[in-house]
């Protein structure tokens, strides 16, 4: 946690929390369908008075320029945005949403030249490799199976780098995750590396053999939500900037975002390498497993009691964002490793495509008959269009 005091002449201030990572100008949080943008302390009157004051909460920082804060300051004289809600994306997210993911199916054919010397024409492989069949433990899965997955790096190199968290590939330059991934809580640093195309960590022949086609990717911009407030685990998301644009083949591609409707009940598949069971090694192979979408009250009285979880959600499960899955008949879960990862369903149309509906936020234990805790997509698609394809 980041504690830094900050003095001028006339008020003192004490930081306890993450800096949101925006640069000054930056639209960092709407109130009463108000703007509040990322501004200079000194320039920011309503700022000063609540540090003079005293008042809670004290303005949040958007980032540091030397020892002056960036604050996220009340716009007095903008005019008041009409109400939009992200509970249910508007119908011009869900066709900009729908007409992305019919773009990116288009990659689960490839072109080769065509075997007959005669003809110019190129031909389109399938290259699917997602399996039907019921996920009934974790295991492996398939090469080309999830060809969105992302691993986050830490470190100054890709080679020295330690590999800590998951991610999705959403698009041509963005890669989503937990927003609690990109915070420098390690003696690594903060993400600094994507890694695309992976499939098993415990080797470079799977590139030589045809089963991987690994591609890193340095992070260029971390965005966070803006309401994000590390430690607390709600709004759970960030979007990752990379350096340059991804090259999408039959290893590559990105997955859908899911744009609402019921998933109660319904089978999910979480995918990562992570801890295979509780204290136990990671996994080389990327694993999967099936999970159900659970009622909320089912997470709700699983972390209400024990653990740190009531700290970092002290008004508990919220649905509208936040998602809860698990089986607790056979204690399966995602597991420590997997922070980030993507919580998917298979879609039947367009073919061999999957729908983000989770971001792997938290749990208590790996295994164990408890749930786990996924923010929900559906919530943040029209943040996520704004920035991604805007």
């Amino acid at each position: 946690m980041l504690i830094r005091c900050l003095f001028t002449a006339t008020y003192v201030v004490a930081v306890y929390t993450w800096p949101l990572g925006l640069e000054e100008g930056e639209t960092c949080d709407i109130k009463s369908g108000i703007l509040w943008k990322c501004r200079k302390l000194s320039q920011c009157s309503t700022a000063i008075t609540k540090i003079r004051n005293g008042t809670v909460p004290q303005p949040t920082i958007c980032k540091f320029e030397g020892f002056e804060p960036i604050v996220c300051c009340e716009e007095i004289n903008s005019i008041p945005l009409q109400t939009i809600t992200t509970k249910k994306p508007s119908i011009t997210n869900r066709l900009r949403s729908v007409e992305m993911c019919k773009k990116y199916a288009k990659y689960v054919y490839q072109e080769m030249e065509s075997v007959l010397l005669t003809s110019d024409d190129k031909e389109k492989v399938d290259t699917c490799a997602a399996v039907e069949a019921l996920i009934t433990n974790g295991k492996n899965t398939e090469p080309r199976e999830y060809p969105h997955m992302a691993l986050l790096g830490y470190g100054s190199s890709p080679k020295s780098a330690r590999w800590l968290c998951g991610g999705s590939l959403i698009s041509e330059r963005y890669v989503i995750t937990a927003a609690h991934c990109t915070m420098p809580g390690t003696r690594w640093g903060s993400v600094r590396w994507v890694r695309l195309g992976e499939y098993n960590t415990g080797t470079t022949n799977d590139d030589l053999n045809g089963d991987a086609k690994t591609t890193d990717y340095e992070v260029e911009q971390i965005i966070n939500h803006p309401q994000s407030r590390p430690p607390m685990l709600y709004h759970d998301v960030a979007l990752l900037k990379l350096n340059k644009i991804v090259a999408f083949n039959a290893f590559i591609r990105p997955l859908c975002l899911h744009d609402g409707g019921n998933l109660l009940n319904k089978n999910a598949i979480a995918t990562g390498w992570g801890h295979t069971e509780l204290g136990g090694k990671s996994s080389k192979i990327l694993q999967k497993v099936s999970l159900n979408i659970l009622n909320n009250e089912a997470c709700q009285s699983t972390f209400s009691t024990t653990g740190n979880a009531p700290k970092q959600i002290p008004k508990g499960i919220i649905k509208d964002y936040m998602l809860c899955a698990g089986d607790l008949i056979t204690a399966k879960d995602t597991c420590q490793g997997d922070s980030g990862g993507p919580l998917q369903v298979r879609l039947q149309e367009p073919y061999c495509m999957y729908s983000l509906i989770g971001i792997t936020s938290f749990g208590k234990l790996c295994g164990g008959n408890t749930p786990a805790i996924y923010t929900r997509i559906s919530y943040y698609t029209p943040w996520i269009e704004n920035i991604v394809w805007n």
